[in-house]
């Protein structure tokens, strides 16, 4: 093998030249260092090389790779996921592990395309629900959608692809935002079927106080202080389900919420059964301070609460069994109410935008009334209100400009 010195990278091998260049290193570091073969000339083999230089300076130039999309996925959320909060690594870890990989994780990371994401979003619409029942919903969808374009668009930051598969697909639809709330009386009668059972008090801090399924479960008796007749509640932390732990809430001033009458009455009795029960499993009892937890101190799953609550409600002939419609039914009997937006949304741990959208149709009803008072301004034109005989406002004005 030589090397003609006029092009330097280029050998010959035979009747035909070579040519040797470095790519950019990989993740590892390590450099990476590639050779083509079966040029006619150097000047040829020169030319395909400067080629590829240009595209290693550009930043256009992608290392061919056998590394599967499972396999980067696995990578991308160990790495790039850190500053999420620490919900939406859990869900984006459930669609990943439980969707995703097994649809599409086969392909190459550098083999996929518009057609298998597309085929992938038509084929989790039609069949995705773990029970076998149907399609997933629409914000489930609008979630895998986002897990993909998150990591696609980082593969092409980190030079995986040249480009994001994903831009030539079309996205789900938007979840709709209006969610659909029991009657109030279905929520009482869920409450009576409870009564008695570890489901009661957790069901009745949802309805009572509109916190999350996950805040519920990982409240501490810390975090509570219970006075004569009223009390607030710090939500700290929340249980995950997906792996079972108890992680702290995103960073600042925990949320607080205000309770009083029969829910101060109903944690001040728990905790004296809790108490017994901590006695009934003496060294076996694992202490962490949860308000809500398992006979022997462990965090309750909140699968597990979600299953055991659709049980009860379809038994009591509940329409929506779903833990967190009980949520949605505080938070619109609260607007229903007059309390101002502002203070639900802080109640909810929402922001005041997403509330108004969510929660619209709680203000449905008003929509007449303002058109009633909209009309009033063609007959307060047609029949202008009568002269003060006083000072107008306009005279006030004056009299203080000349003083």
């Amino acid at each position: 093998m030589t090397r003609p010195d006029a092009h330097p990278g280029v050998y010959q091998r035979g009747r035909k030249y070579s040519c040797v260049w470095n790519g950019p290193p990989g993740l590892d570091g390590k450099r990476r260092q590639h050779t083509k073969s079966g040029f006619d000339s150097a000047a040829e083999a020169a030319t395909y090389r400067a080629e590829q230089l240009r595209l290693r300076d550009t930043g256009q130039l992608v290392e061919p790779s056998r590394l599967s999309f499972a396999a980067y996925l696995d990578q991308w959320w160990e790495t790039a996921l850190t500053e999420k909060a620490e919900n939406t690594r859990t869900a984006y870890r459930s669609a990943i592990d439980l969707h995703i990989k097994p649809v599409i994780g086969h392909r190459l990371l550098t083999k996929l395309t518009p057609w298998d994401l597309q085929s992938y979003f038509d084929d989790r619409r039609q069949r995705g629900r773990a029970d076998g029942k149907g399609g997933l919903g629409a914000a489930s969808l609008r979630q895998h959608w986002n897990v993909l374009s998150q990591s696609l668009a980082q593969a092409v930051r980190w030079r995986l692809i040249t480009s994001n598969p994903l831009d030539g697909c079309t996205p789900p639809a938007q979840a709709k935002r209006n969610p659909d709330c029991p009657p109030l009386e279905e929520g009482e009668r869920l409450l009576d079927a409870t009564r008695g059972t570890w489901l009661y008090l957790p069901l009745l801090l949802l309805l009572s106080t509109g916190i999350r399924r996950g805040e519920a479960l990982g409240l501490r008796w810390a975090d509570c202080e219970l006075g004569a007749t009223t009390g607030v509640l710090r939500l700290c932390q929340q249980v995950q389900a997906y792996p079972l732990r108890v992680v702290p809430k995103l960073k600042g001033k925990p949320r607080r919420v205000f309770i009083s009458g029969p829910i101060v009455e109903a944690l001040k009795e728990h905790r004296k059964a809790q108490e017994q029960e901590k006695d009934l499993a003496g060294p076996l009892w694992q202490d962490h301070d949860l308000v809500i937890c398992r006979p022997d101190g462990v965090p309750r799953n909140p699968a597990t609460f979600t299953s055991a609550v659709q049980r009860v409600g379809r038994a009591c002939g509940a329409s929506l069994t779903s833990p967190h419609k009980y949520r949605h039914l505080h938070a619109s009997y609260l607007l229903n109410q007059g309390v101002p937006p502002h203070q639900v949304a802080k109640r909810l741990g929402h922001s005041p935008n997403l509330l108004l959208s969510t929660y619209a149709h709680a203000w449905e009803e008003e929509e007449a009334a303002v058109g009633v008072v909209a009309a009033t301004m063609l007959t307060r034109a047609k029949n202008p209100p009568l002269a003060q005989s006083g000072p107008t406002t306009a005279d006030a004005h004056r009299n203080r400009a000349e003083s």
